[in-house]
């Protein structure tokens, strides 16, 4: 399904979803306000329906009539792999992936992204056999083609590891910077990202520099969305730019007010960093004279946006900061 996930558009690309899996289960706080778990369980006659990802509730599906989707596609593409699921979900079977990993082998023209919270299982997939030939040799006997009609035994030379594919994590704050980005340092591949978003608190890169090869850095949107101080990710670009090229996504539901907005400030609804958005304060100025510095206010408070306005692009020094790794990009997108 073609995307309209910015990153997934790198100069030469369509961007594309690829959902092979469907559900997941919330490991985090970055999972509060999933967005594939409000899509999924508005469709309960769809074959991908889940009521909840809560323990328990979530049901986790594999769909082998979608493997063969990307051995269709023309024109080359950007694909994240299961954007509504977790490929390396403990309940989908290395088996599955390994029939995953087999397409991708079999459309190089294609890059894929594979974005999970479980890098300790991604490790553990790589860790299986004892060395990446005979993972490459596993895979080479087991691809799958036509909705799993036909098993080739044979394709010719598979370069591997694949280097068609970026294996990422997802990163809310320092915690699982330390928990996932430890992780990710110990599995050998070549293209790595970092997934900051929701970005929900200030993170140390340091020491991470060069684990990943491309990062995205985004504020969180939706019903419920907490916001992000522009320093969090401010910060965090700067010490990871000069190592590798970023995306910087979204400021997401909550923004920075304007110098114009600022003597206005009662018309809009305030975010307070370090708690639970504030509610309720529409007609109520901020707790500051207006007369005196707007500093304490543009530090402090996030204007929340409407619920149909997501404000990306424009990041907090005024630049439009979208870079991907040159190895993603083409020349130009066929007609």
């Amino acid at each position: 399904m073609s995307s309209k996930i910015q990153w997934l558009w790198p100069p030469g690309r369509k961007g594309e979803t690829w959902n092979c899996v469907s559900g997941c289960t919330k490991v985090s706080p970055g999972c509060a306000n999933c967005y594939a778990e409000s899509f999924l369980k508005r469709f309960p006659n769809s074959p991908s329906y889940s009521p909840s990802f809560l323990p328990g509730e979530a049901l986790i599906k594999m769909h082998p009539d979608r493997l063969d989707k990307p051995l269709h596609w023309r024109d080359p593409r950007c694909v994240f792999v299961n954007s509504v699921s977790d490929l390396f979900h403990e309940e989908v079977p290395f088996d599955f992936v390994d029939r995953v990993f087999a397409i991708m082998a079999m459309t190089p023209q294609h890059q894929y992204i594979i974005l999970t919270k479980r890098p300790g299982r991604m490790l553990e997939y790589f860790s299986l056999y004892q060395s990446f030939a005979a993972r490459r040799d596993r895979i080479t006997r087991i691809v799958h083609h036509q909705s799993g009609n036909v098993i080739l035994d044979y394709l010719p030379s598979i370069e591997w590891p694949l280097k068609n594919v970026w294996l990422g994590t997802s990163i809310e704050n320092q915690y699982w910077m330390k928990q996932r980005g430890d992780i990710m340092k110990e599995i050998d591949w070549p293209n790595k990202l970092v997934s900051f978003e929701p970005l929900l608190g200030p993170i140390d890169p340091a020491g991470y520099e060069k684990t990943f090869q491309w990062f995205i850095i985004g504020g969180e949107s939706g019903p419920g969305a907490r916001p992000m101080h522009p320093l969090w990710s401010s910060l965090l670009w700067h010490e990871l730019i000069p190592h590798a090229p970023g995306f910087w996504k979204q400021w997401g539901q909550w923004r920075p007010a304007i110098e114009t907005e600022y003597q206005s400030i009662r018309h809009y609804e305030l975010g307070f960093f370090g708690g639970r958005p504030i509610q309720g304060i529409k007609h109520q100025r901020a707790h500051h004279n207006p007369k005196t510095t707007t500093d304490a206010i543009r530090d402090r408070y996030m204007i929340r946006c409407k619920s149909t306005q997501v404000y990306g692009g424009e990041w907090a020094e005024g630049r439009d900061i979208h870079q991907w790794p040159e190895s993603m990009k083409l020349e130009k997108v066929k007609a």
